[in-house]
């Protein structure tokens, strides 16, 4: 007997359960390495990473990305299951990351930026944090004009950067940075620049150098992981390759056209360099506009990541995957943090 709205109670029981106990949890990592200016929390130490690698293998179960994407679209999401992305394809993502990932035997997806690959210049926002985040002394005032609106920025104290200014700043980020601070100069700098083209902004950057008063940024080694390494890393089969777009511009910025081109052009070069499909995208900066997951999906792509901080639950789009981004936690402070205050 059919009974009414039984079908609508299900469903509502459905999302209470999900609601309640959440289901699997997409990590999100940039950088495993010591780094003492770290304005955006990206870098986690070896020592730490390795510490929450345990934890990990201790209390849940490691999947491979597609593995949570095949289980949504089976409806459902793996009970206690993580896994572990990494974004930009940083050359310590295999130096320091993929030793320790293969010591333990866990699974993880690097997203590489194909444009970059072996690069040897720092990502602009390094570049500019080279600049700004430093022991100096600038100008009090900037004036810089971008795309014919020009644009006026006073510093007042902030001209002036002590290292023991900087080691005040360490641990604060740029977007809880007091204002009229180095670090929130240095955030207001980069919100004016992300949007811009990659030729744009490197005129802009170069202006900056010039007024700073400091010499272009040298770099010991590559910056990104090389050609060669990503095809040993899929080779191998604990890495997957996906893509971070050819350039990591901030998608919705740019016509539907320009964006088809970043994502198609960003596949194509990693699997002539990998030899294998590549399926996964995560969006740079975390963004999209609402065209670009149907476009994801014209060009390939199987699943998609976000940077939105929740659990995985079994009605999410392949496409709007969210991810919790991971800092530079011990063990007892990442267990704390995803094992014994959330109910996973």
């Amino acid at each position: 007997m059919r009974i009414p709205g039984l079908k609508f109670l299900r469903k509502s029981m459905g999302h209470l359960r999900d609601s309640v106990f959440p289901g699997g949890i997409i990590l999100m990592y940039h950088r495993v390495t010591e780094y003492d200016c770290d304005p955006w929390g990206n870098c986690v130490s070896p020592a730490c990473f390795k510490e929450q690698l345990e934890v990990i293998n201790r209390l849940a179960r490691t999947f491979r990305l597609g593995e949570m994407t095949d289980s949504l679209e089976c409806g459902k999401v793996p009970g206690h299951g993580i896994a572990l992305t990494f974004d930009d394809g940083y050359a310590d993502n295999y130096q320091v990351a993929r030793p320790l990932l293969e010591a333990q035997d866990t699974p993880a997806t690097f997203f590489l930026v194909s444009g970059r690959i072996g690069s040897r210049n720092p990502y602009w926002w390094d570049d500019l944090a080279g600049i700004l985040l430093q022991p100096s002394r600038i100008p009090e005032s900037l004036e810089i004009t971008l795309r014919g609106e020009r644009h006026e920025l006073h510093f007042g104290p902030a001209a002036i950067y002590s290292a023991n200014d900087r080691q005040a700043d360490h641990g604060i980020r740029v977007w809880a940075a007091k204002p009229g601070s180095r670090m929130n100069l240095y955030y207001r700098i980069w919100k004016l620049l992300r949007s811009l083209t990659r030729d744009e902004r490197n005129i802009v950057l170069d202006e900056i150098r010039q007024w700073a008063g400091e010499t272009p940024s040298r770099v010991a080694g590559q910056v990104t992981i090389t050609g060669a390494e990503a095809h040993e890393l899929a080779a191998d089969g604990l890495i997957e390759i996906g893509s971070h777009s050819r350039f990591h511009p901030s998608l919705p910025d740019l016509d539907a056209s320009r964006q088809r081109r970043e994502i198609a052009d960003s596949r194509t070069a990693l699997e002539e360099i990998i030899g294998q499909p590549v399926r996964s995208f995560a969006y740079p900066y975390g963004d999209y506009g609402q065209e670009t997951p149907g476009l994801l999906k014209e060009e390939g792509y199987a699943r998609a990541c976000t940077i939105i901080p929740r659990h995985v639950r079994r009605d999410d789009d392949p496409y709007l995957l969210p991810r919790f981004a991971v800092s530079d936690w011990n063990g007892d402070e990442f267990e704390k943090r995803f094992f014994k205050l959330l109910p996973f």
